[in-house]
């Protein structure tokens, strides 16, 4: 149901939801791929990281989108890429809420790596 409540959405309204915003089109890339359009999806989320490469947010995403198409492997190496992006909490021009930040957000994909890891195996 939901596979076919995106895919009607992305071919019949398509003047409001093909907007040029960074969020959008993360927005877009993640419902290609839940609608089945791993094509289209994929092409829309390598747009995105070759624009904005040091953005954790976006191989999160994709990471997620992969791990609902099962393709645990690449889902994992999304994953790891988005832990890699992320800055040094040792970095002394950081805050504390922005340290507590970084490390909850570490946190968080790190425990989508290890499921996505563990799915592969």
């Amino acid at each position: 149901v939901l596979r076919k409540a995106l895919s009607d959405y992305l071919t019949v309204k398509t003047d409001s939801f093909f907007s040029s915003s960074f969020e959008n089109k993360l927005v877009k890339a993640f419902s290609l791929a839940v609608a089945g359009k791993k094509y289209e999806s994929f092409m829309l989320f390598e747009e995105l990281s070759l624009a904005s490469k040091e953005m954790p947010k976006i191989f999160l995403v994709w990471g997620d989108s992969l791990m609902l198409s099962q393709n645990y492997a690449l889902a994992a190496e999304k994953f790891d890429q988005a832990l890699k992006l992320l800055p040094d909490t040792n970095n002394y021009d950081l805050g504390a809420k922005q340290k507590n930040d970084i490390i909850s957000y570490r946190g968080y994909l790190q425990k989508r790596l290890d499921a996505a890891k563990n799915l592969v195996n």
